[in-house]
């Protein structure tokens, strides 16, 4: 269960808050003028801006005040991940967002100079609408919380949560941490945005090339296919380094992790 307490100074005491970018789907599904401002606000050219970067921050009229993340599960799409069902086939009628409305949108931020790294298709989009949420990143190996288990020296086999201190998605983002306090340190404009949670933003740095964080054992891959055209380009990079090779978890998708090839 996840919760956000904030200190009502009046009261003395903690009530409940929305959680940052947890986006109440039941709820938007259920409010035609809810579904339509979140609609709006959400394909204005800056917001899909900065929902590419990750700098995004919903407004709290669409957001949900707790969530379930029951445990990782990495790559299939998951009733418990806030944006599963937003983002539909046009002409369900029930669906938040048709998949020619975001094409139209990414196409019209770009028109008007928005740069966009990260989301390059519907996939990527919906995506990053699950990657910026407590729950969504949760459904990675992001681990959530603060993202220091800690080691269970007590346990006699460790289980992958607990067998070192801190989470994939927090070592992974150490480079980009640094970057950012370097150019503070150093009077620089910081750079704020990342990649996604379960693919950390390399930041031209060869420092994670061969890792599990990047394109080493045990990291989350895109299986990729010999045509370009039938690779998703918000996930063309998603490869595995040399004598590795993504393979699969579970049939119904095309998401995976980099192990040692089958001869």
């Amino acid at each position: 269960m996840l919760k956000l307490f904030r200190l009502d100074p009046q009261r003395h005491v903690f009530v409940e808050a929305p959680l940052e970018n947890q986006i109440d789907r039941d709820r938007i599904l259920a409010d035609a003028a809810l579904k339509r401002d979140f609609r709006t606000w959400l394909l204005d050219p800056k917001h899909i801006g900065e929902l590419d970067r990750g700098t995004i921050l919903i407004p709290e009229k669409f957001l949900a005040t707790g969530a379930i993340a029951a445990t990782p599960v990495g790559f299939a799409a998951s009733n418990l991940q806030p944006a599963f069902g937003i983002v539909q086939a046009d002409g369900y009628g029930n669906e938040v967002l048709g998949e020619s409305e975001v094409v139209a949108a990414l196409k019209k931020a770009a028109a008007q100079g928005v740069a966009l790294e990260n989301i390059r298709s519907v996939a990527g989009f919906e995506r990053r609408l699950n990657d910026i949420t407590c729950a969504g990143c949760h459904q990675t190996r992001g681990i959530g919380g603060f993202h220091f288990p800690g080691v269970d020296w007590m346990t006699e086999k460790p289980s992958n949560s607990t067998v070192v201190p801190a989470s994939p998605h927090f070592f992974g983002d150490q480079p980009r941490r640094r970057d950012i306090l370097a150019a503070i340190s150093e009077g620089r404009e910081p750079d704020f945005s990342r990649g996604f949670s379960d693919r950390p933003q390399s930041r031209g740095s060869s420092e994670l090339a061969g890792t599990s964080y990047e394109d080493g054992w045990g990291a989350h891959c895109y299986q990729q296919r010999p045509r370009l055209a039938d690779n998703d380009a918000s996930f063309r990079l998603w490869t595995c380094a040399e004598g590795l090779a993504c393979q699969l978890v579970g049939s119904s998708s095309r998401f995976g992790m980099c192990f040692v090839k089958s001869r």
